[in-house]
């Protein structure tokens, strides 16, 4: 009798930091750009297609920043990092499939739920995503440069803004959109999914007992408020924008390309994390730069709006 050889297995090549960040990225593409934001690029059609009203759209818009929340809660609680992961990876399909589902009905609790969901994925991959790449990096002996990561928030938002541009002239129908919006998640799907961070390892006791100490009560508060006032506006601008700019007489149909110049420079803010050493959100004079860059940029609008009055 001849000798049989057993099946030899390679070895898995390990992930690089090249292949975990740009994999982050582009879970924030799909889970921010398009499961959260394409909503905004669409609105118009949304409405002048299936008579949306104003107060209609502005609940789907609560809706979806409402499921935001929930799962911001979530991941606040979940202390089990397996569960963070798995969380993570749903999140994912979940942002792929929540695009999908809003073509396939205009039914509006349909919608509210979709929506909801959307929110969900989007913390998924805002907190979720970006402790997975920083715990991993840090395991890595890497810098934890999380302003790079950051940069999939910019570009998911010029990726939902373009793709309706180019989309719109090619598919007038709402629905049509959505399902084009949902076969390019596919794209960033892919590197989302097969460059996750691994399962990171449960902490010891030991670990846990060398923990640093939390942040202070006031400090918490502080930045609890000013988060709450920046969220404020914010919201407006991220739902409205493109609606508020069809409707006026001098700028009729071209809502679809306002989206790209502001969303560039919201891009451009993110890449600060390359450009400063330490990381976009470590320097005082740094976070000083950026308020004082961008309250003329929200400024701005507003005098443009009273002047088309």
């Amino acid at each position: 009798m001849g000798m049989t050889t057993s099946p030899t297995f390679t070895p898995k090549r390990p992930l690089q930091a090249w292949q975990v960040m740009l994999g982050g990225i582009c879970g924030l593409v799909l889970t921010i750009g398009l499961a959260r934001f394409v909503y905004t690029p669409l609105l118009p059609a949304m409405q002048l297609q299936t008579g949306l009203n104003d107060t209609a759209a502005g609940g789907l818009a609560a809706i979806n920043y409402a499921g935001y929340i929930v799962g911001a809660m979530v991941a606040a609680w979940m202390d089990d990092v397996r569960w963070r992961h798995r969380f993570y990876s749903a999140g994912l399909w979940m942002a792929l499939l929540t695009t999908a589902a809003m073509a396939l009905s205009s039914w509006l609790p349909a919608w509210g739920l979709w929506r909801f969901m959307g929110g969900l994925c989007s913390a998924t991959g805002m907190l979720l995503g970006s402790g997975l790449v920083l715990g991993w990096l840090m395991r890595q002996g890497r810098r934890p440069e999380l302003g790079v990561y950051f940069i999939g928030l910019g570009l998911g938002i010029v990726v939902s803004a373009l793709g309706a541009w180019v989309l719109s002239d090619i598919w007038t129908l709402w629905s049509d959109q959505w399902l084009a919006f949902a076969g390019l998640g596919l794209l960033f799907f892919v590197p989302a999914w097969l460059w996750r961070p691994p399962v990171p390892p449960v902490p010891t006791p030991q670990a846990q007992a060398h923990a640093p100490p939390g942040v202070s009560r006031r400090w918490l508060w502080t930045m609890g408020l000013s988060y709450f006032a920046a969220g404020w506006g914010y919201v407006i601008s991220a739902t409205f924008t493109v609606a508020i700019v069809e409707r006026e007489p001098a700028l009729a149909g071209q809502g679809t390309l306002v989206g790209p110049w502001w969303v560039w420079r919201l891009c451009r803010r993110f890449l600060c994390g390359i450009w400063w050493p330490g990381g976009w959100a470590t320097s005082r004079p740094c976070c000083w730069r950026l308020v004082c860059r961008r309250c003329p940029s929200c400024c701005l609008p507003c005098r443009v709006h009273w002047r088309l009055r």
